[in-house]
C-alpha cells in the first residue's frame, strides 16, 4: 500500500507540471489577448471560477513538497530505517493502528487517484486545444478542427466552441484578398464544421453567432455610413442562420435570447424601428424562460443599445441598469473555491506534509508503552517493550533515553546468562 501511495503521489507531482505547461501552451498557441481570456466564458472561466484557485493551490503544495521532500532526503527520519521498523512494531502491538494506517493510505490513495485523474482531464484538455490552436496557425484547419472535436469528446465536454470560432483565422474581417477570398474561406471554415458536427449542430449555430459578431463590430468600428448599413446587414444574416438552429434545439432560450437582442441593434441601426421593436419584444419574452445562464447581462445591453439608436432613453436606461443588476448579482454566485475542500483531501494524502500526524501518533505510542513497561510483570515482555522504547526513542533522535533502555535490555541478558 505505502508502494502504492508513493507511486500515485510521484504520478500526482509529474501530471501537475505537465497540467501547468499544458495551459501556458494554450495560452501561448492561442494568441488570446487579456481580454479575450477574462471574456471568453466556454473554456477559461470555466477553468478559473470553478477549480482553477482549487488546483493552482493544490499544484503549489504538491510541488513544494515535492521539492522539500528531496532536498530532505538521507536526511528525514522518515526515510530511516528505524521508521520501517517502528511501523511494524506499532501495527503488531496495536491493531487499531493497523486499522488506521491501512485506512488513511487507502483513502489517500483514493485521493490521489482523484487528483491524478482530474489533472489528465486538464493536460488533455488544455493541450488538446493548444496543439489544435498550433496546427491552425500552419494552416491545417480541417485537422486542427477533427483533434479538437476527438479532445472535447474524449474529456466529456462537447461545448459549442471551434478552432474557427476562437482563432484569429477564423475572423472574416482578417482575410486578405477581397470579399471573393472572404467568402471562400468563410465557406470553407463553415463546411468543415458542419461535416463534423452536422447543419444543425450548436457548433455551427455558435460559429454563425460569432460571424455575426465580427461584422457587427466591424459596422460599429468603420467610418463609412454605407459601409455600416451592408455590415449591419451580413451581420443580421449571420445571426438569423443561427437562430433558425437554436429554434430547433432544446433549452437554448439564453442564446435565443441574446440572438435576437443582437438582431434588434442591427435593426435599429438600419433604421429598421419595426424589425427592431419586435426583436426587443421576442428577447424580453425569451428572458422569461432562462433561470441563470450568464446570458441576461449581455442581452440586457445590447437591449439597452438597440433602444438608445431608437430614441427611447426611458427604455435604455432600465434596460443597462437590469445588466449592471445581473452583473452584480453573477459576481456574487460566483464561487472560485467551490472545489477547494475537496484538493485539501489531496493534501492529507502527501507523505511531508502528513509529518505532524506521524509525530503525533508516535509520541501518543511512547507514552503507553512507557505506563506499559511500569506494570509489565513477565520478563519477555518486558524485554520487548525495551527493545521497543529503545527503537522509538532512537527514531525521534532520543538518543540519551534509547541508550537508557538499551543499557538496561543489556544488563538484562546479562543477568539471564
Amino acid at each position: 500500500m505505502n508502494n502504492l501511495l508513493v507511486c500515485l503521489y510521484r504520478a500526482s507531482v509529474l501530471l501537475t507540471v505537465l497540467g501547468m505547461f499544458s495551459v501556458l501552451f494554450f495560452f501561448v498557441s492561442s494568441e488570446l489577448s487579456y481580454e479575450d481570456v477574462i471574456t471568453f466564458p466556454k473554456l477559461i472561466n470555466r477553468f478559473l471560477n470553478e477549480f482553477g484557485a482549487g488546483w493552482i493551490f493544490c499544484s503549489i503544495a504538491l510541488v513544494l513538497a515535492a521539492l522539500a521532500m528531496k532536498f530532505r532526503k538521507g536526511q528525514d527520519r522518515f526515510d530511516s530505517s528505524y521508521y520501517k521498523t517502528l511501523v511494524e512494531r506499532i501495527t503488531a502491538r496495536h491493531a487499531g493502528y493497523r486499522i488506521l494506517r491501512i485506512a488513511v493510505a487507502a483513502i489517500g490513495s483514493l485521493c490521489l487517484v482523484w487528483y491524478c485523474a482530474f489533472v489528465l482531464h486538464i493536460v488533455t484538455y488544455f493541450g488538446g486545444f493548444a496543439t489544435a490552436f498550433l496546427m491552425d496557425r500552419h494552416g491545417h484547419y480541417e485537422a486542427a478542427e477533427s483533434l479538437l472535436c476527438v479532445v472535447t469528446t474524449c474529456c466529456g465536454s462537447r461545448s459549442d466552441v471551434t478552432v474557427a470560432t476562437v482563432s484569429k483565422r477564423g475572423n472574416p474581417m482578417l482575410f486578405e484578398g477581397g470579399a471573393a477570398a472572404r467568402e471562400k474561406q468563410t465557406e470553407r471554415l463553415n463546411r468543415c464544421i458542419a461535416e463534423l458536427y452536422g447543419e444543425d449542430s450548436i457548433q455551427l449555430a455558435y460559429r454563425f453567432s460569432s460571424l455575426g459578431d465580427q461584422y457587427k463590430k466591424a459596422a460599429a468600428e468603420s467610418d463609412t455610413g454605407s459601409g455600416d448599413l451592408n455590415l449591419f446587414c451580413q451581420a443580421q444574416d449571420w445571426y438569423e442562420k443561427s437562430l433558425e438552429i437554436y429554434l430547433a434545439n432544446e433549452n437554448r432560450s439564453g442564446e435565443i435570447a441574446k440572438l435576437y437582442a443582437l438582431m434588434s441593434v442591427c435593426a435599429a441601426a438600419r433604421a429598421d424601428n419595426a424589425s427592431a421593436y419586435e426583436n426587443i419584444g421576442a428577447a424580453l419574452e425569451e428572458l422569461k424562460k432562462v433561470e441563470d445562464d450568464g446570458n441576461q447581462k449581455l442581452v440586457y445591453t445590447e437591449l439597452g443599445h438597440a433602444a438608445q439608436i431608437l430614441g427611447d432613453r426611458g427604455d435604455s436606461t432600465r434596460y443597462f441598469t437590469l445588466a449592471e443588476n445581473f452583473s452584480k448579482s453573477q459576481g456574487q454566485k460566483r464561487a472560485p473555491y467551490r472545489y477547494l475542500p475537496q484538493y485539501l483531501i489531496v493534501l492529507l494524502a502527501l507523505p511531508y506534509l502528513s509529518v505532524p500526524l506521524k509525530l503525533f501518533v508516535v509520541g501518543s505510542v511512547e507514552r503507553n508503552w512507557q505506563e506499559m513497561l511500569a506494570f509489565v510483570s513477565d520478563e519477555e515482555e518486558y524485554e520487548s517493550l525495551l527493545d521497543d522504547l529503545t527503537v522509538i526513542s532512537l527514531y525521534q533522535r532520543k538518543y540519551e533515553q534509547g541508550q537508557h533502555f538499551s543499557t538496561e535490555l543489556v544488563g538484562l541478558a546479562r543477568e539471564m546468562e
